[in-house]
């Protein structure tokens, strides 16, 4: 062992790492009869090479199986629940600005994957709040996050921040597009970062002052150009990310679990109205 490799060095060095605070996080979730995936693969569509992702979580839930006979291929009604999470440990606050403008009133349909796209796009678009399918979800009446800073962080260093979306959103892309869904079988993708830190939401008042607070989690809406099918022309389009303080991920997890349940109930409702079989 070299004299500078000393156990509390190699120690200190992994605490910084942020390896432990994935450690952490993969074992809330696996008390919370998560299925545990860490360092998920996912091709990068731009470097067109193979890039890890944090953790992939998957959570089946079968409890309104019995409703639905399973359609003539098997296929039992269920809903897939997907977390992609990126895990960032900062010694520095992040902090978002919660100035972002929704140009959707509910769940983007690309939360969800299914061969029953008339659902998804239930959710995204109504017109009055008693049309929306579920009586309740965290992104009703939320404010939604667009600006973000790390404070006292080195200007010339990129952000931890952007980078984490950028590289939660690819893998969040690929994996929806590697399941297949079919029959009674509802996906849902959700991208996460989890900070190791403090989270905090700021708000700009009209008279030009800021306000701040500190918050479990929160809800950021950012924008990424996306190519249409077949064509070279873009389209900016927003995606939802889920910022959450590690400390606090086992009660945003509860959070979760309750709205998408209620989602498999209005899941679960379409298919015994609309179902073929």
């Amino acid at each position: 062992m070299s004299s500078s490799a000393t156990p509390s060095k190699i120690l200190e060095d992994l605490i910084q790492s942020g390896f432990p605070s994935e450690v952490r996080v993969a074992s809330i979730l696996a008390k919370k009869d998560w299925m545990i995936y860490p360092g998920a693969l996912f091709k990068d569509a731009d470097s067109d090479k193979p890039r890890e992702i944090d953790i992939h979580a998957v959570y089946v839930d079968r409890s309104l199986a019995d409703r639905l006979a399973a359609n003539s291929d098997g296929n039992e009604n269920k809903l897939i629940s997907h977390l992609i999470i990126e895990v960032k440990k900062s010694d520095k606050p992040w902090v978002f600005f919660n100035n972002a403008q929704r140009d959707w009133p509910g769940i983007p349909a690309n939360t969800f994957k299914s061969d029953k796209e008339d659902f998804h796009y239930s959710f995204s678009i109504y017109e009055k709040p008693q049309d929306f399918p579920v009586k309740s979800h965290r992104y009703l009446n939320a404010e939604f996050h667009k600006g973000f800073h790390v404070s006292f962080n080195d200007p010339s260093k990129n952000s931890p921040i952007y980078e984490s979306f950028v590289k939660t959103k690819k893998a969040f892309k690929y994996f929806m597009n590697q399941y297949g869904a079919s029959g009674y079988a509802l996906h849902i993708f959700i991208p996460v970062v989890v900070i190791d830190g403090t989270l905090w939401s700021a708000n700009l008042k009209q008279d030009g002052s800021v306000t701040v607070k500190q918050v479990p989690n929160l809800l950021a809406s950012y924008g990424f150009l996306e190519k249409h099918l077949d064509e070279n022309e873009t389209f900016e389009e927003e995606q939802i990310f889920e910022v959450v303080a590690l400390e606090h991920l086992e009660n945003y997890l509860m959070l979760i679990e309750k709205d998408n349940k209620g989602i498999y109930e209005a899941w679960t409702k379409y298919n015994i109205e609309y179902s073929d079989d």
